[in-house]
């Protein structure tokens, strides 16, 4: 599906006579998901946002039309806990929990489950070449590098742990076993959690 999205959203900014940046589209896709109306208005600010002869779309034309913050997303998010960086992760983090509605858990759980099941893909290719890796798991090879680091930092074994906790929260997010933790407690929980 993001895939389709993604492919949807090059076609649309050639229409509009622009192009769109590899991590220009993923911002948008992690902020607005697959919702193609949101996605065409986001375009329409971004390309007006855009300075003369300039025919590129990139995160700062996105982050500049001030629905998405480029800093803080779920993109972000997942980059700084694919770099085993906790720091990063925990602003990230409490920027989501004063804007939980722009960030539902659900949908960054939803958003780390299929980070880390590209993540642990990685592992099963037979060539480590960055474009076949790209290919293979069905990524944009602008954005492999952050998958081949992720792999790196969390083995097969700690991949399986991974999906071990994301389960955990995906339970305890419904109810099961959390009692009352907020979605912000959660998110903090499960994210040093799967750091350390």
């Amino acid at each position: 599906m993001s895939n389709s999205v993604m492919s949807w959203m090059r076609l649309h900014a050639e229409y509009m006579g622009v192009k769109i940046q590899p991590e220009a589209s993923q911002l948008l896709l992690s902020a607005l998901g697959s919702d193609l109306q949101k996605i065409a208005g986001e375009l329409d600010k971004a390309k007006a946002n855009l300075p003369e002869g300039v025919g590129v779309i990139g995160p700062d034309e996105i982050a500049s039309g001030g629905t998405i913050d480029k800093a803080y997303n779920v993109f972000e998010l997942t980059k700084t806990i694919g770099k085993r960086d906790l720091a990063g992760s925990l602003r990230i983090i409490n920027y989501f929990n004063q804007n939980p509605k722009n960030n539902p858990f659900v949908l960054v759980l939803v958003n780390f489950f299929n980070y880390f099941k590209k993540v642990h893909m990685v592992h099963f290719q037979q060539s480590k070449d960055p474009k076949a890796v790209a290919s293979a798991i069905g990524l944009s090879p602008y954005f492999v590098g952050e998958y081949l680091t992720a792999a790196r930092n969390y083995g097969p074994g700690k991949i399986n742990e991974v999906f071990d906790t994301l389960h955990e929260f995906d339970l305890r997010s419904k109810g099961m076993g959390s009692g009352h933790t907020s979605d912000g407690e959660l998110l903090t929980e499960l994210v040093v959690r799967l750091i350390q």
